[in-house]
């Protein structure tokens, strides 16, 4: 009798358990799902690849931010904070790099050289801006963000082109800056990358000897800013809410625009859902 009893109280608490789990899983989907649903989207396909635009669902469109991805990455690894950024208010296009995601076309091997590699994927990326201009978006006033190896890549290419608002680098590492561009930078690490966010006081200091992470150098017109998402590594930090927050607050000011929407993290979501 006793151990029948047992029996019973192990399986009910599995029961529970596995309902527990069952709801979870649902609401975070269900949350995950309804984010998604908060801008419009679509896709353009163009000679460098296929292009995601998103759009705000109210408001006016603001001016286009321009999203890449790191190595290894894909621009559905970016969708969140395309997505908080077309809330914002900006229109927003994300692609993959050659060699990436769902982009077929070869990735150069030479890797070892700026000429190589790194100018192959700058002149993609500048490709893709001109495809957009043709296919009728407004690509006047332009920003742009990327996340590790794309840091240098759109440090690079906003040296070629006109009227670039503002430079958004999420765990940057990139020889191309200097004490005079880019004119608007932000930099945003992880709490845990060290090195990166060492690479980001530097960047700060070459503006303002003084200034310290979490503040604001200005000198002349060139404005700088490195911060860190607390509790966050290279992955996590582009799901952050203080990444989020500090990438649509300095794209808006460089514009002198009033946000739309809220930002809505899914970092937490998505972890659990892992569990």
């Amino acid at each position: 009798m006793s151990v029948s009893r047992n029996s019973f109280f192990v399986s009910w608490r599995k029961s529970i358990f596995w309902v527990l789990v069952s709801l979870v899983v649902a609401a975070c989907l269900w949350r995950l799902e309804t984010e998604r649903h908060t801008v419009n989207s679509q896709q353009l396909e163009t000679p460098q690849g296929e292009v995601s635009l998103f759009s705000p669902k109210t408001g006016a469109v603001g001016p286009l931010v321009v999203v890449t991805h790191g190595f290894a990455g894909s621009r559905q690894m970016m969708q969140y904070i395309s997505r908080d950024l077309a809330r914002a208010g900006f229109q927003v296009a994300a692609f993959d790099f050659f060699g990436h995601g769902r982009n077929g076309t070869l990735l150069s091997p030479d890797v070892t050289r700026i000429e190589g590699t790194t100018q192959q994927l700058v002149e993609q990326t500048k490709a893709v801006l001109a495809s957009l201009q043709s296919a009728g978006v407004d690509t006047e006033r332009v920003s742009v963000l990327g996340h590790s190896m794309a840091t240098d890549i759109i440090i690079r290419a906003a040296r070629d082109l006109s009227g670039v608002g503002g430079v958004v680098a999420i765990s940057m590492y990139s020889d191309a800056v200097t004490s005079q561009f880019p004119k608007r930078l932000l930099v945003i690490s992880g709490e845990w990358e060290a090195r990166l966010r060492d690479v980001g006081r530097e960047m700060v200091k070459q503006v303002d000897e003084a200034a310290v992470e979490g503040e604001t150098a200005l000198q002349g017109d060139v404005m700088r800013r490195a911060v860190f998402a607390p509790n966050t590594e290279h992955v996590a930090v582009l799901f952050a809410t203080k990444t989020m927050e500090e990438a649509r607050a300095w794209l808006l000011q460089a514009f002198g625009l009033d946000a739309q929407g809220r930002t809505i993290a899914q970092g937490l979501n998505i972890a659990q859902l892992l569990l």
